[in-house]
């Protein structure tokens, strides 16, 4: 329908008729045009009832500076978060914008064109003020909702908290990044129940050297009985909580091509306690236990082209039954070092018919600078079986009654990489069968006096010793009470001209050779 009605002449014939109807078309003209939208801005150009877009969009607006501007898309893309509750509140605005953009539209021209009805003209006008009204309000509602995007339960990395020491994390660390920096401290999350329920943080650990311990309420998903989640240095992780329930993303293998750099883990045997992160020595920071180091990196490092170590300090390490090696993920190689210049500081003592050392899978341990020994009948000073390696650098061994220092078998291998001294006595000082490899061509072996074996080396089924070292001490040649070896069953001693220790001859039989 017209916007505008004007009415028409019959004639010019009476100037007083054709003039009023000239001044009432003008007036009808006038009042249609001011009822509508300005492109200049012209007075009066404010809306009086909403704008009906009729599904169009409004397009090239500018970018919001106040409370009250619509936002564009692209502003909303920029954010930091684009949450499902955001998208619909951007959807309605868009919807009403664009339904603003067509009334505005078609009110111009409307106004234009001059040949509609001023009444209608007025009802669309009305119209289109009450959708503008409504486009505002939505695009305000969307404005808020990325406010609350960004301050409330959604992680921006905006928001932080720096710490060094320990700490519990409260509420209004929602959607904060938690640095923690500094020493081995502990991180600590309550009952979920005392946070929002759209809880989640970042907790970042920006120390190179130390761990964190993180402890959350109501989980006890630790890798080891201890209750402990490490946070390793360079690494971080989310946590957030559902229905109550804490849930985490915190990686407890720490890869040291991350860390780029060798790592130690430390133990001692007086201040040590296993809840530690064991990456500094001393009370509060070293380890208890040899076994604890071991499985840290056997289960939780991915070691790269990088060795890592266990670091015993001075004083006696009791291990029970033995330190178990075994089963290695992440990489197979790493040191356990005592005391290289003084090995008998550094005491591991194991128990009866246990084994100080007893290591086994397709892995290679150097064992250097330490004193074994143990405190009751049977035991063994190093196990090595099962295609492990074992390399053996300043290795003192002390009395292991009706027992055997050292033990290869099962496609096992043992390297001589440093000076060993033999302190005590054994039925067998080394045992190798099973198509297993001893090596010592270049280190010597220094063997105190008074000693008794039963055999000083016994090699058996396919398995190889060669030798080359000097034997020295009280303890060489004859100055130790046992037959100097047994070869059988395919086994061979490559002695390079080495005089075994022993006051008796060796023995050869059933395809053994010794040459």
């Amino acid at each position: 329908m017209s916007k505008i009605t004007l009415s028409n002449l019959a004639n010019l014939n009476n100037a007083t008729t054709v003039t009023a109807v000239v001044n009432s078309n003008n007036q009808t003209l006038t009042d249609a045009v001011d009822n509508t939208l300005s492109r200049d801005g012209t007075s009066p150009n404010t809306m009086n009832s909403v704008i009906d877009m009729n599904s169009n969009r409004v397009i090239n607006l500018g970018a919001p500076t106040g409370s009250l501007d619509a936002v564009r898309l692209l502003d909303l893309r920029n954010s930091n978060a684009l949450a499902a509750d955001l998208a619909t509140a951007i959807g309605q605005a868009q919807v009403a914008a664009a339904s603003a953009t067509t009334s505005a539209a078609g009110a111009v021209v409307s106004a234009s064109s001059a040949s509609s009805s001023a009444a209608s003209a007025s009802t669309s006008a009305t119209a289109a003020s009450s959708s503008a009204t409504s486009a505002a309000t939505s695009a305000s509602s969307a404005a808020a909702s990325l406010l609350s995007i960004q301050t409330g339960g959604i992680w921006n990395n905006t928001n932080k908290r720096a710490i060094s020491t320990t700490y519990s994390v409260i509420n209004s660390d929602k959607g904060k990044t938690i640095e923690a920096s500094g020493g081995g401290y502990v991180i600590t999350f309550n009952a979920a129940a005392g946070y929002d329920a759209d809880f989640i943080c970042f907790v970042q650990n920006t120390s190179s050297t130390r761990a964190k311990r993180i402890a959350i309420n109501g989980l006890s998903n630790s890798w080891n009985s201890n209750g402990v989640i490490f946070l390793w240095p360079l690494c971080g992780g989310c946590i957030f909580q559902k229905n109550g329930i804490w849930y985490h993303t915190f990686p407890q293998r720490w890869p040291l091509t991350q860390q780029g750099a060798t790592i130690q883990f430390h133990v001692d045997p007086v201040n040590g306690n296993d809840a530690n992160d064991g990456l500094a020595t001393g009370t509060g920071n070293a380890l208890f236990t040899i076994q604890e180091g071991v499985d840290r990196i056997h289960c939780l490092m991915d070691h790269g082209n990088f060795v890592p170590s266990v670091a015993l300090a001075d004083g006696t390490h009791n291990v029970g039954a033995g330190v178990f090696i075994n089963y290695p993920i992440g990489h197979t190689e790493f040191l356990i070092q005592g005391n290289p210049a003084t090995p008998t500081n550094c005491i591991i003592s194991c128990d009866a018919g246990g084994s100080c050392f007893f290591i086994q899978e397709p892995t290679t341990i150097t064992l250097d600078g330490m004193y074994l020994t143990t405190t009751g009948n049977g035991a063994t000073a190093i196990s090595s079986r099962q295609f492990a390696t074992c390399d053996l650098i300043n290795i003192t061994y002390g009395n292991f009654p009706l027992g055997v220092h050292l033990s290869i078998t099962n496609h096992s291998s043992m390297n001589i990489l440093g000076s060993q001294v033999i302190a005590g006595s054994a039925v067998i000082h080394l045992a190798a069968s099973d198509h297993s490899f001893y090596s010592n061509t270049t280190f010597g072996e220094t063997i105190n006096g008074g000693l008794t074996f039963t055999d000083y080396i016994t090699v058996t089924n396919n398995s190889i010793v060669r030798l080359g070292s000097v034997y020295g001490g009280a303890g060489a040649g004859s100055g130790t009470t046992c037959q100097k070896y047994t070869v059988a069953t395919n086994g061979i001693i490559e002695s390079g001209g080495t005089t075994i220790p022993g006051n008796s001859a060796g023995s050869v039989f059933t395809q053994g050779q010794f040459f």
